[in-house]
């Protein structure tokens, strides 16, 4: 097959997957994706420790707050509803930005977190580097990777995450 050809048929391929709505990458970029997500691919060896500890299964959630924080601490009693919600299909993790002390495991069980995988991070500094200068944050894992930040407050309802996050679990490597 001469190059020409191999160029036409390659253009023509790509043109018909475009035009047929064919997605070559995952079937889970076909999920909608709730506020305040935005897609994004940071590789697993690119975050700080404390993130990679908690990522347990192809999906998984780690959400970053702080004690300081007034809407960290108003999402996480609903980030407990979805972890419950989500019956282990899908790990959950509320990582604490800044020193662990007793007024934070204090703040953990009156939000009723204590389910939710735990961790903390003393330097804010490592999450600027992967885009984050705010909390709360909120990381969507597929397969070891950062595919999604939600710099900002959940504030969709706990269903419209649960059926985002179902939804790339069912899809998540298929193609």
């Amino acid at each position: 097959m001469s190059k020409n050809l191999k160029r036409s048929y390659a253009m023509f391929t790509l043109i018909m997957l475009s035009v047929f709505g064919v997605n070559t990458d995952s079937l889970a970029s076909q999920c909608p994706t709730p506020a305040p997500f935005t897609p994004v691919t940071i590789a697993s060896e690119n975050l700080p420790n404390a993130i990679q500890k908690p990522i347990h299964t192809p999906v998984s959630v780690v959400n970053l707050w702080a004690i300081w924080c007034a809407p960290c601490r108003k999402e996480l009693p609903m980030l407990v509803e979805l972890n419950r919600a989500l019956e282990d299909k899908i790990s959950l993790s509320a990582i604490h930005v800044g020193a662990m002390n007793e007024q934070v495991t204090n703040a953990i069980e009156t939000l009723g977190a204590t389910k939710l995988n735990q961790g903390h991070m003393d330097d804010f500094s490592q999450l600027n580097q992967i885009g984050i200068h705010g909390l709360p944050a909120t990381l969507i894992i597929l397969e070891g990777e950062v595919r999604y930040i939600g710099n900002g407050y959940l504030a969709e309802s706990m269903g419209n995450y649960q059926q985002w996050l179902l939804c790339l679990e069912e899809n998540i490597g298929e193609s």
